[in-house]
This record gives C-alpha cells, structure tokens and sequence, in this order.
C-alpha cells in the first residue's frame, strides 16, 4: 500500500482528488462523489434511485436499519458511491461496487457494478461516465481482477465507450414476493 495506507484511506483520497479534479473542470455544478452516509435519506437518496428501478415505500428507519446492515462507509464489501450536488446538498447521482472473494484466479476479487443512475434532471452532464469512473478506480484500488455488470441494451452503447465489451449472457430468476 502506498505509505502504509489501508485500502479504506486510498478510497477516500481518491474520492476527494476526483471530486476536486471534477470542480475544477466543470465549475457551473460542484459535485462531491462520496461514499453513502447515514442521513442521506433526506439527501434524496430514493428520488435518485426511482430514476433506476421500483423502490418501493421505504421509510427513514427502514433506511438506516439497511445502512447499519450494510455499512458502506467501512465494508470491504459494498461500496455505495453517491454525487451530491453541492449549491442544493441533493444526491444526484449514484453507483455501487460489490467486491466478491474469489477462490480463483489465486483467490482474486470480481467487482460487480450495480445500480448506476443520474437524477433525470441532471441528465447529459457527464455524470454517469463520471460514478462509473469512481466505481472502476475503486475496483482497481480493491485489487479487483476484472469489474462486471448488467444492462439493458438501451444501455450497452454507453458502456461500450467507458471501456466495457458484452461478455455471455445474462440470466435472471426473480422469487415472488412472500404473502403477509
């Protein structure tokens, strides 16, 4: 490790280097990319996500008891990246890195990307190629050996020109959600 830096410390000084380079760059709109926090509820963490997927009724508490589970900002699993848009505090963006131990490859780590959205009113700003940009530094500093994702092939094209080609197929079963 660089000066006897935990992987924890390079990912945050990489957050904080980007997040500046980023500024510096696009001045008009500041966003921090950080790691999840516990009252990013209010943050319009769920506004964000609703761009992605169905979310559901989720309340405050529900939240931080799922936070707590989780804990993004020490896991050496999850890592739970967010922009937040500094002239409002809002969440604008998000992106998540799960990081698997591997039994191959000499027990290697796969990254798996999961859940990159923009806000839709922060659309065409580059945010998108910028989370996954922070997601595959972080994969990198995580010692990942290769990072993987799902898409839609309405998406394949944005993927294509931030370094990703198709690989296989991918396959789903979903379990039907249990009765009350």
């Amino acid at each position: 490790m660089e000066g006897g830096s935990t992987i924890l410390e390079l990912e945050n000084q990489f957050l904080e280097k980007f997040s500046s380079d980023r500024n510096s760059s696009y001045p008009e709109t500041k966003i921090t990319f950080r790691k999840l926090q516990s009252d990013d509820f209010s943050r319009g963490y769920y506004d964000v996500l609703s761009n992605l997927t169905t979310t559901g009724d989720v309340t405050q508490s529900q939240f931080e008891e799922q936070f707590s589970r989780i804990d993004p900002q020490n896991s050496e699993t999850y890592k739970i990246i967010v922009g937040v848009d500094e002239a409002t505090d809002r969440i604008v963006t998000n992106g998540t890195l799960l990081i698997e131990q591997k039994f191959i490859r000499e027990c290697a780590a796969c990254g798996h990307i999961e859940d990159i959205v923009v806000h839709k009113d922060y659309g065409k700003q580059g945010l998108g190629r910028d989370v996954l940009q922070v997601i595959k530094e972080l994969a990198k500093i995580n010692k990942c050996y290769k990072v993987i994702l799902d898409c839609s092939d309405g998406y394949k094209g944005f993927y294509e020109k931030n370094d990703f080609e198709q690989k296989g197929v991918q396959m789903a079963k979903y379990n039907p959600e249990e009765e009350d």
